[in-house]
């Protein structure tokens, strides 16, 4: 009775130490809300945006689907609901993705996706398909995922965009991006119907199969070794997250290893990004007073747009000074989350 008693206190005890952390964090995040930029463009008004004066959505994929990802891991239903739509509105009637909204089923300069903004349909999937247990946003997220291999697999060697040049586009999807896939797809447990529909003799199932032990590969970790501060090194970060909510470690103490390696290596490169010391560390109180500091209660003064998302540059360049807000709402719901255990790891 004695140790029952005992353990119930420690209970109460860290649940008492946990909450005002949280809080702490939720406070700090609708404080933050109040001056993020919004795109106020129709038909998306309310649109995550970098600038209030400005709808431009050529990296709006991937700084969407992160915010709807960790807003749902947080149960940050504000965030969660727009952010996803805007991933849902960036689709088109054939199933393939645009940057962003405005860009759907017109004419594009450039490529009109990429490698990137394929991240944003990562997160997405992980937000609807895998973490919100509503059925009928998972089968939203089912049905757009299979409208988009529809997509791919009609379209000249399976690139995401037609306006890009074989390989050489930023459409071309490498290893990582089908091994990703696939990993979406066996989570989901949706590998037997996205067989089924592309069919055995599908070139493009082929490669999203032959893409499945890709953590046997040396390449990521050689990639990381010569990957420039900044950009790069952020991308590496959302994988490495993407690698644990979808499980990816679990496939062989080699993938383990590999992901461990590749924080360890985004820290050395950049130890001034509270975003690699999270993936190391969670929600630490070093990592949370580091991030607080850089989210302030007020929008940073300046003669700076507020345009940037911080955690994807060189921490040197104090970027928060000039961030839109956005980021921060990212950040504070990854560390909400760690905090509630919905984003857990264990080395």
């Amino acid at each position: 009775m004695k140790s029952v008693l005992s353990a119930l206190l420690i209970l109460v005890s860290s649940t008492a130490v946990a909450n005002p952390v949280i809080n702490q964090l939720t406070e700090r995040r609708e404080q933050i809300r109040s001056w993020v930029s919004l795109c106020r463009e129709n038909p998306w008004q309310g649109t995550f945006s970098s600038t209030k004066t400005h709808c431009d959505h050529g990296d709006l994929m991937i700084f969407a689907g992160l915010s709807c990802m960790a807003a749902t891991l947080a149960g940050d239903s504000i965030t969660s609901e727009a952010r996803c739509r805007d991933i849902e509105l960036s689709q088109g009637h054939d199933g393939r993705w645009w940057r962003g909204p405005m860009h759907v089923d017109t004419d594009f300069e450039g490529s009109s996706f990429s490698r990137d903004q394929f991240r944003g349909i990562v997160a997405y999937m992980i937000s609807y398909g895998l973490l919100t247990r509503e059925p009928e946003k998972n089968e939203k997220a089912r049905r757009a995922m299979m409208s988009w291999l529809k997509y791919l697999e009609q379209e000249k060697g399976n690139n995401m965009c037609d306006d890009g040049k074989g390989m050489f586009s930023s459409c071309h999807m490498r290893g990582s991006t089908l091994n990703l896939t696939y990993l979406v797809l066996s989570a989901l447990g949706m590998e037997s119907d996205a067989k089924r529909t592309l069919g055995e003799d599908s070139r493009l199932w082929k490669k999203i199969y032959g893409a499945r032990a890709d953590h046997k590969s040396l390449l990521n970790e050689l990639e990381i070794l010569f990957a420039e501060k900044g950009y790069p090194l952020h991308l590496k970060a959302s994988s490495v997250l993407f690698h644990r909510l979808l499980g990816y470690y679990q496939h062989s103490a080699t993938a383990k290893s590999r992901i461990r390696h590749t924080v360890k290596a985004l820290e050395r490169k950049d130890p001034g990004n509270p975003l690699f010391e999270f993936l190391d560390k969670g929600s630490s109180p070093e990592v949370i007073a580091k991030v607080l500091q850089r989210c302030p209660v007020q929008a940073p003064t300046g003669p700076n747009d507020h345009t940037d998302w911080q955690w994807q540059r060189d921490s040197s360049e104090q970027t928060w000074k000039r961030a839109n807000g956005w980021d921060c709402i990212y950040m504070l719901n990854l560390l909400i989350a760690h905090q509630n255990k919905r984003l857990t790891w264990v080395w």
